[in-house]
């Protein structure tokens, strides 16, 4: 309890003191019109979800003459350059974690940015990071500064009543449970005052030759995540290649990061020649290429479902529970995604879904207490539903 404590005071120490530093910024007054700039420091499949939204933006009536500056998170650097470097005309990329324990570099970065100012500054985050997003829009110069009204799961209750008052505007939000993407469609439809018709993310692939070897009749196990209690078992996954390989006749592809790759050895020590492992050896854009080519993905909650999706191609989720509803499942007007539950959340999804969106509340269910029977049977429905 007391180190607990001591963490929470060295915690708001270190926040007092950067924004102490902060305060030595400035911006130019003179406000460059037709000008956004966009704060997104979310992870992957926040981008994901998000992406779409620029160039609805950018063809509007209010903003369709305006250019865009994107402050972003760097580890979705590569899909933003390479996918919409045609809707942004500069990038500002940001080391999250970096930018809220180096003093150094955040005084830097903050210093770029706010070194020109702005029509418009967006921070359209409906979850928004103090540190991360909302101190930035404090300092940079702007005629308009507009964010999401938003909830407390990644800042506490004082600290929005502060950062509430940075913002010229703050978007009404819906206060039941929204899917991602429907919360961003909100968002943009209120300041792009038009009513908006796209249901799901989507990616188009431009030209491009990926340097990967790509198999015949392939399905991908993306065996990552972002943390350790997102992660299946390698065991698990191993007996679900085993399945794939002997019922259907698959080839089969895994993939992850290279924090994954003792898992991979794993998976791959007993199946020899059977499987491909590329796990560690792809870029985010082979990733997204080798998806596209694939018949499903089969993945831990994380940013590969959601560019499975944007894709078209069927993905299984196995999923034990953290925002229930904003994240996963997806709408039901969504006939490509299939979720695999933790037998807790499949008791009652709704009691699930308000447990799980709790104020300040993670919830972590053991993931392997999720059976392979269970992946077994969302593969065979799969088939019958997508094949």
């Amino acid at each position: 309890m007391i180190k607990h404590k001591i963490k929470i005071l060295l915690e708001l120490i270190k926040y007092l003191f950067f924004l102490i530093v902060d305060f030595f910024l400035t911006s130019p007054k003179n406000h460059k019109e037709n000008s956004i700039l966009i704060i997104k420091m979310d992870a992957i499949g926040d981008y994901i979800l998000f992406r779409n939204f620029l160039y609805i933006l950018k063809s509007s009536i209010t903003y369709k003459n305006y250019k865009i500056t994107l402050v972003g998170n760097v580890v979705w650097k590569e899909i933003a350059e390479t996918f919409d470097k045609d809707i942004i005309d500069d990038f500002i990329w940001i080391d999250r974690k970096k930018f809220t324990s180096n003093i150094f570099y955040r005084f830097k970065m903050l210093k770029r940015i706010t070194s020109n100012s702005y029509e418009v500054v967006i921070q359209p985050s409906y979850s928004r990071f103090f540190l991360e997003g909302d101190s930035i829009v404090k300092y940079i110069s702007a005629k308009k500064k507009i964010g999401s009204e938003g909830d407390v799961s990644n800042l506490s209750k004082f600290s929005k009543s502060i950062s509430d008052k940075y913002y010229t505007s703050l978007v009404k939000t819906d206060k039941k449970i929204l899917f991602e993407f429907d919360r961003n469609k909100e968002f943009f439809t209120n300041i792009c005052s038009q009513k908006l018709k796209i249901k799901l993310p989507k990616l188009s692939l431009k030209k491009y030759i990926p340097s990967l070897p790509l198999p015949e009749n392939y399905v991908i196990l993306f065996i990552g995540a972002s943390s350790n209690s997102r992660k299946w078992s390698p065991e698990k996954y191993l007996d679900i290649a085993k399945f794939l390989i002997n019922n259907y006749g698959y080839n089969v592809v895994i993939c992850g990061a290279p924090s994954d790759i003792s898992d991979a050895q794993i998976i791959c020590s007993s199946l020899e020649n059977s499987i491909i492992n590329m796990v560690g050896k792809t870029s985010l854009v082979d990733l997204i290429f080798l998806i596209k080519s694939t018949k499903f993905v089969i993945s831990n909650e994380t940013s590969i479902p959601h560019i499975a999706v944007a894709l078209g191609i069927p993905v299984i989720i196995i999923y034990n529970g953290i925002h229930f509803g904003r994240f996963t499942p997806y709408p039901v007007y969504c006939n490509t995604y299939f979720t695999v539950y933790h037998p807790r959340i499949e008791k009652d999804l709704m009691k699930y879904k308000r447990i799980s969106n709790g104020y300040m509340n993670n919830v972590y269910l053991n993931i392997n207490d999720i059976s392979t029977d269970k992946l077994y049977s969302a593969i065979l429905r799969l088939h019958q539903e997508i094949f």
